[in-house]
């Protein structure tokens, strides 16, 4: 979803008089803790899935608290960019997806429902038999069903989204169209 975000914003802030290179400017502080979290979480996703010895099940049980770790330095570095535009919401729309993935064990609840609507019975039937180690198929006992992916997104590529995915592309289209249509890049 957020390529599509992107490339939408990028097209708009063309439309708009907006310069791509306009973001090479962009001055980002906090990056290595960012990249650190992806790096952990990219790492640990990787092993859990490619290893099947004691390691990779210890990781696994306890993806909540990788997530925490790894979204914590993400939101940290984040936080030094508060001043820029989008980026506040970007953080708003990471902690409402962290909120149900930590709460459900690491990993992120999808609507069967939501599935359903899309016809994506292929997605579906994987998640019946829970072998995704990022997402899971939501049930009675799931918290925080309204943060979890419960939003039919019906377009070339069919989706179920979060409000936390909402919020998180809002806040990277916003940056890019303050950044792309700026005329003082270096603010």
């Amino acid at each position: 979803m957020f390529i599509e975000v992107i490339i939408i914003s990028i097209l708009i802030a063309f439309l708009r008089g907006g310069k791509l290179n306009n973001l090479t400017y962009v001055r980002i502080k906090g990056i290595g803790f960012m990249i650190l979290g992806l790096v952990i979480y990219s790492i640990s996703i990787r092993y859990i899935a490619n290893t099947n010895n004691e390691i990779s099940k210890i990781l696994f049980s306890n993806l909540s608290i990788i997530n925490i770790i790894t979204f914590g330095l993400i939101l940290f570095g984040l936080n030094k960019n508060k001043n820029i535009s989008g980026i506040k919401t970007s953080m708003i729309g990471i902690i409402l997806n962290l909120l149900p993935t930590v709460a459900n064990g690491g990993r992120m609840p999808v609507s069967k429902n939501a599935l359903e609507k899309l016809n994506m019975i292929d997605q579906l039937k994987v998640l019946e038999e829970d072998i995704v180690i990022t997402h899971t198929l939501m049930t009675n006992s799931t918290k925080f069903k309204f943060l979890s992916d419960i939003i039919p997104v019906k377009y070339f590529l069919p989706k179920v989204i979060s409000i936390g995915d909402i919020a998180l592309s809002i806040g990277i289209f916003l940056m890019i169209q303050k950044f792309m249509t700026s005329k003082d890049v270096l603010q």
